[in-house]
């Protein structure tokens, strides 16, 4: 979650200071720790992608006992 919340703040301020260097600009994100990185550097749609899918196993697994609860006890009464 850092590193996206890094990769929103700066990206205004890395392409106005970077705009004649990409391959500076890749070398400074790794170093400061500004994308995530998995075997390479990761683009910011992958790391919304990453994050996305950890915020839905999250609510699953939050919600999820909850749903299967309510669908157990909603079984019972219609077999009553």
């Amino acid at each position: 979650m850092a590193a996206l919340y890094r990769q929103l703040l700066m990206d205004d301020r890395l392409n106005t200071v970077f705009r004649q260097a990409p391959a500076a600009r890749l070398n400074f994100e790794k170093l400061m720790g500004i994308r995530l990185s998995w075997s390479g550097l990761l683009t910011q749609s992958a790391t919304y992608h990453i994050i996305g899918l950890i915020f839905i196993g999250a609510l699953i697994l939050t919600v999820g006992p909850t749903w299967v609860k309510q669908y157990h006890q909603r079984r019972r009464l219609r077999e009553r």
